[in-house]
């Protein structure tokens, strides 16, 4: 069977969902903490727009829009292969910590975009974590409340039609 490749759109805004690999111990508090800092780090280094993003105990999503000389691949394999280090290096092992490969799928509409968005924020909730998406810490629902939150968020600019595509 061939291998597939990514197909690579450039100024989309991407969904993406990471899993911890199966049969692993899930992410403390403390160790989501440290895939936030180095989502943030990671970031800052590959020069990306997070529109928001949500880690759970053992899988965590992102809305992100690489650069066009960018790809989504880079991005999310230096995250995966950086907080595996620092998570494996805390815990005392040499695990293979993330499911092989990412899923991922670009939001065609404002609508879209803002529906994932909300999917993102109600995940504790829809697991009995929290009650409301802001009580979650390691999440973008503060930042779009208008509280503190641990990673900065970019907000972009929808259009204000709906059914219109994102650029």
């Amino acid at each position: 069977m061939p291998r597939l490749h990514r197909l690579i759109p450039t100024g989309k805004v991407f969904f993406v969902t990471t899993n911890l690999r199966r049969g692993l111990r899930h992410w403390t508090p403390g160790e989501r903490t440290i895939l936030c800092k180095v989502l943030h780090a990671v970031r800052a280094r590959r020069d990306f727009r997070l529109a928001g993003f949500m880690i759970m105990p053992d899988h965590a999503h992102w809305l992100a829009l690489p650069r066009p000389e960018d790809t989504l691949s880079t991005i999310v394999q230096q995250w995966k292969r950086i907080s595996a280090m620092k998570i494996n290096s805390l815990r005392r092992t040499r695990e293979t910590l993330w499911q092989k490969g990412f899923f991922d799928r670009f939001m065609r509409t404002p609508q879209e975009f803002l529906e994932t968005l909300e999917y993102i924020h109600q995940n504790p909730v829809r697991k009995g974590m929290v009650a409301i998406p802001t009580d979650w810490d390691w999440s973008s629902a503060r930042a779009y409340a208008g509280d503190e939150c641990i990673i900065k968020i970019d907000f972009l600019n929808l259009p204000a039609q709906t059914e219109k595509p994102l650029p």
